[in-house]
């Protein structure tokens, strides 16, 4: 279990939280509600069966961005899609990391399909050869 103030692992059975001392016990709010005309109404909260984890720090987000950035660049693109696919589909990732990578995924296809497949149907059916857009592609970045 995790504390929901600072994000630390904490006894499931503690009621106050050893990292910042915030209250972990039930509140009224977890029970019934007596409504408008006495009736009790209950209340439904969500519970995740799934995964818990601390949210991402400034730091572990700008990291996401920057490591396949800067390995696309040493490695011609592919390094940073790999480092993608690992963080994505890893069993040891982070649920937030891996969730936003799986998101960047769907970035990475629906760019595909709206800017790279339409330029090289364009250029087959105006005659110019793949290896041609891809160099007009370098030349313009």
């Amino acid at each position: 279990m995790y504390c929901k103030i600072c994000g630390q692992a904490v006894d499931a059975h503690a009621n106050v939280c050893h990292h910042c001392g915030a209250d972990l016990r039930p509140t009224q709010t977890q029970g019934a509600y007596t409504g408008q005309y006495g009736r009790a109404t209950p209340i439904y909260h969500h519970t995740n069966a799934g995964e818990t984890a601390p949210v991402m720090t400034v730091g572990q987000a700008l990291s996401f961005f920057l490591l396949p950035t800067l390995l696309s660049a040493f490695t011609c693109g592919i390094g940073g899609f790999v480092l993608i696919l690992v963080w994505a589909f890893g069993s040891n990732t982070n649920p937030n990391k891996r969730n936003l990578a799986r998101a960047q995924l769907i970035v990475y296809i629906i760019s595909f399909f709206l800017v790279i497949l339409p330029l090289f149907i364009a250029g087959s059916l105006l005659g110019v050869s793949g290896t041609q857009i891809f160099e007009e592609l370098q030349n313009f970045a």
